[in-house]
């Protein structure tokens, strides 16, 4: 599902598992020629939280099935599962990885409901020296 994507993006879309929506504005000038959407599996949300196994099942179903919703319609979908033995387990730490693959100029999201993640973004978007939108 989109691992082996190494092509320069203009920007990288950061999709996570509370806004699966394609009307999403972090869409809105998208480019499925020039642009990529990156969704994260990460331990570090997993475990932040204790949770029902279940949730974490359907909230990560979700996710997968929006991921190739997504693909079906053309986009580049960079996808990090959470037993992928490359995964590093936390938002910046895959968002590194990431951007070393997909070398984007920009990265953009819609600016995520919990601080904790909105940090590490700006973090990761801090040391990449990318600009980052929200």
């Amino acid at each position: 599902m989109g691992r082996g994507y190494e092509k320069k993006a203009r920007n990288l879309i950061l999709v996570f598992g509370d806004q699966l929506a394609a009307g999403s504005t972090a869409f809105d000038g998208f480019g499925t020629a020039e642009d990529a959407v990156l969704m994260m599996e990460v331990k570090e949300e997993a475990t932040y939280i204790p949770r029902h196994k279940i949730r974490l099942v359907f909230f990560f179903s979700a996710m997968r099935h929006f991921a190739d919703e997504l693909k079906d319609r053309g986009y580049n979908v960079c996808y990090a599962k959470l037993d992928d033995p490359n995964n590093r387990g936390s938002f910046e730490a895959e968002i590194t990885r990431w951007v070393h693959k997909t070398r984007p100029q920009r990265l953009i999201c819609v600016r995520p409901g919990a601080f904790r993640v909105l940090k590490s973004i700006k973090k990761a978007a801090k040391h990449l020296k990318r600009n980052y939108k929200s």
